[in-house]
């Protein structure tokens, strides 16, 4: 009976270590992204921070997405992103949030 107990314990411990180590491995700190491109976006229908916060949500829905920065002020959202960042995507998105978006221009990041 005691070699039984020992065993699972022994099983137990075990297989507790391997979802620590799993766990541990996905909290490691991923490589950051590289900003490849930067899209400047015109967004009309902004009157206060709630609407930018509303815009920005959804604009991190997009993929390649790696920051932005939206000013109801300005009336303008610049994104920074990889590769795979589609201008087109964004406005969708932020036009289903009932405001307007419009493309006002796309640069390759000078950063290497």
């Amino acid at each position: 009976m005691k070699k039984s107990l020992l065993l699972a314990g022994s099983i137990a411990t075990g297989i507790a270590l391997i979802f620590l180590a799993h766990a541990w491995v996905d909290a490691a700190p991923k490589k950051p992204a590289q900003v490849q491109k930067i899209v400047t976006l015109k967004v009309e229908g902004m009157t206060c921070m709630g609407c930018q916060d509303t815009v920005e949500k959804a604009i991190h829905k997009i993929p390649g997405v790696i920051a932005a920065k939206v000013s109801h002020d300005e009336n303008r959202a610049v994104i920074q992103g990889t590769r795979e960042l589609d201008a087109r995507k964004l406005i969708e998105s932020i036009n289903k949030t009932h405001y307007k978006a419009s493309f006002l221009k796309e640069e390759k990041s000078a950063k290497k």
